[in-house]
């Protein structure tokens, strides 16, 4: 048996748990992986900035439910990637990130690159170490697979120095691991499933909001089984969207706007896998009322009760939990089906009054926003991948798009993170090669990972962009005028950017939009284009989205 080098003790493991790509840019102290990566046929998809190469890895763990791996250089390239793993951090996606360092007998020596990382990252991940002997490389890159998926996913941390990567030892004296992860989901007690059902029969205008924890525990399948049998409406957030169709006829769509008009007169509001955050007004009015009781079902024991008061607390896989619910609920029909059939048609028409009411002045030119992604959405097929990027952009998409699969749209999540769109849609490009991929595009955000078209030129990874270009940050700019007044607004202009012109410039499609009209024959050329593609939308920059309008009364 002969030697082998640190790299190859990393990408064995990696081979071992099926990554197929590892997402990075170029740097000294992680050759070793990519020597390794050519040897295994794992690909290197190498980003022009290392946020990027963390967000498309995020973007990689949400498309598969597997974890996506970023791998970055020491010290600069470290911390350029913090903000794409925070990111995954609060969209709790499963990563491992690794980063080199140099030697160990460099430490305090001010070598190259030099940094204290692991104190800097703890915080946001849930496990991080630094690898001290290079015999050990493949179990501890087990654990981090352990750690990353286990409980609720989230991202992990592995620092490997330059000489540990680089070094060789006997294969004899590898530590080879097995078995090293749990295969069973946990679930409820039969108390407490049972607890569940009996308030849910009691209820009289019950509804579920599903999120990223159903959508991360595959329960699709049993979403719909116990909403076929229960007749309770439900509200899709985050990753839960595509969870049960937007046309299913238990599904009432995104939980803004949808829920607004709804959820306020729910008397039970049963949580799966979701959290109590900002998005959700903390769980509180109006929203919420005050006297709806919450059952809540998350993996993470400590979610539950954030925000607000609980009824019943259920710490399990959701995927599980449901099982035991369904169970639980055949023995004899539910009451809710007059719930059912009144609450429908009111969330159906409260989406189309909403966007009634915004286009109801609507012009050629400029262009208004909701105009503009309702011909989106009509436009891209059901089974595109719709990716949100943006502050006022994100949320006309998440109002207006329809979403039919799980896993087929894709926003920031509760970080408010901008310029993940781009690499978000190139995951999904990467993913998906065969189809649709369109990131809608606020033009602030825009200027933030712009360069990489460049990867998508590189890549083979025709995405198409449209930027909803109000010459500023809307969202921002509508805040302070409406706080302080128009001659206090700061900060916020960004003048009018040819972005369509860089894009060209970097060898795609560009194409600038003006008028309602233009809009749909624009997206024909983009997508027909077959090339990475920019429309650069301009729209009505005094049109203010709901959400900004509703925080700005509070």
């Amino acid at each position: 048996m002969g030697d082998i080098t640190g790299g190859h003790l990393v990408v064995d493991a990696l081979k071992r748990e099926g990554v197929e790509c590892i997402f990075t840019l170029s740097g000294g102290h992680i050759n070793a992986i990519y020597q390794a990566c050519l040897d295994a046929g794992i690909k290197v998809i190498d980003t022009r900035h290392e946020q990027a190469a963390a967000h498309m890895a995020e973007a990689w763990a949400r498309l598969t439910r597997k974890p996506g791996v970023c791998v970055v250089t020491a010290g600069p390239g470290f911390t350029d990637a913090i903000t794409g793993v925070a990111n995954a951090f609060m969209a709790n996606a499963p990563m491992i990130f690794i980063a080199g360092r140099s030697g160990v007998s460099e430490t305090e020596t001010l070598s190259l690159q030099e940094l204290e990382q692991i104190d800097i990252i703890r915080p946001l991940v849930k496990w991080a170490r630094v690898v001290y002997e290079t015999h050990r490389l493949d179990e501890f890159t087990a654990m981090a697979f352990r750690h990353a998926m286990t409980g609720r996913p989230g991202p992990v941390f592995l620092e490997i120095p330059a000489n540990i990567l680089n070094g060789k030892v006997e294969e004899k004296e590898v530590v080879r691991p097995e078995g090293y992860r749990p295969r069973c989901r946990p679930g409820a007690s039969k108390e407490g499933l049972q607890e569940a059902i009996d308030m849910l029969r009691k209820a009289k205008s019950p509804a579920i909001i599903a999120g990223s924890g159903a959508y991360y525990a595959d329960a699709g399948e049993e979403l719909k089984v116990f909403c076929e049998l229960t007749k309770v409406p439900v509200f899709t957030k985050f990753m839960g969207r595509g969870l049960l169709p937007d046309n299913d006829p238990h599904c009432l769509g995104s939980l803004m706007p949808a829920g607004m008009g709804i959820l306020p007169n729910c008397d039970l509001i049963l949580i799966f896998g979701a959290r109590l955050d900002f998005t959700m007004l903390f769980g509180r009015p109006p929203i919420i009322s005050e006297d709806a009781k919450l059952i809540q079902v998350d993996i993470e024991g400590s979610e539950i009760g954030r925000n607000r008061k609980v009824a019943l607390g259920l710490v399990g896989d959701v995927k599980e939990v449901l099982k035991g619910m369904v169970e639980l609920a055949v023995d004899k029909p539910f009451s809710h089906s007059g719930w059912l059939e009144s609450v429908r048609p009111q969330a159906k028409d409260s989406k189309e009054l909403m966007l009634q009411g915004l286009m109801a002045s609507e012009k050629e030119e400029p262009i208004n926003p909701a105009r503009l992604m309702k011909e989106i959405n009509n436009f891209v097929s059901d089974d595109a991948i719709v990716v949100a990027d943006g502050g006022e952009t994100q949320v006309w998409t998440i109002f207006i798009r329809d979403v039919y699969q799980p896993g087929h749209f894709l926003s920031s999540g509760n970080f408010g993170c901008l310029g993940v769109g781009i690499p978000f849609a190139l995951a999904a490009k990467l993913h998906y090669p065969d189809k649709q991929v369109l990131v809608t595009m606020g033009d602030g955000s825009a200027g933030l990972n712009i360069m990489e078209f460049n990867t998508a030129m590189r890549f083979g990874l025709p995405i198409v962009m449209v930027i909803f270009n109000d010459c500023s940050w809307g969202m921002i700019r509508h805040s302070q005028n409406m706080a302080y007044g128009p001659g206090r607004v700061v900060g916020c202009e960004l003048g009018e950017v040819p972005y369509e012109k860089v894009v060209e410039a970097l060898g795609g499609y560009g194409e600038r939009v003006n008028r309602a009209e233009e809009i749909q024959p624009a997206l024909e050329r983009a997508f027909a284009s077959k090339k990475p593609a920019c429309l650069n939308v301009f729209t009505d920059r005094e049109v203010i989205s709901p959400v900004s309008q509703m925080l700005a009364e509070m």
